[in-house]
């Protein structure tokens, strides 16, 4: 991007700082990233353990759907296999 000379005219005068208060600045900077860095690594945890607690909710219902499944098949089975006895035991 270029700055005409209008606009070069039109900013304010440059502030000088020192190489001390640059590096004071830096530290400071760099300090923040750091804590950021570890909250977000935090955040980042809590959002994972509280997948997983869902993960193995979800996982446990769908282990109690199966049983209940399995037992109604179960159950139809041993209905049906009633039935054919009973129609083979009318028969004879």
């Amino acid at each position: 991007m270029k700055i005409s000379t209008t606009e070069v005219s039109e900013m304010s005068d440059p502030v000088y700082i020192t190489i001390e208060q640059c590096e004071k600045h830096r530290e400071k900077l760099q300090g923040s990233l750091c804590d950021s860095i570890s909250k977000e690594r935090e955040d980042r945890k809590e959002d994972q353990d509280r997948l997983e607690r869902g993960i193995e909710r979800l996982e446990n219902r769908m282990d109690r759907m199966n049983s209940k499944l399995s037992a109604v098949v179960i159950e139809l089975l041993i209905g049906l296999l009633l039935g054919i006895l009973a129609y083979i035991g009318g028969k004879i």
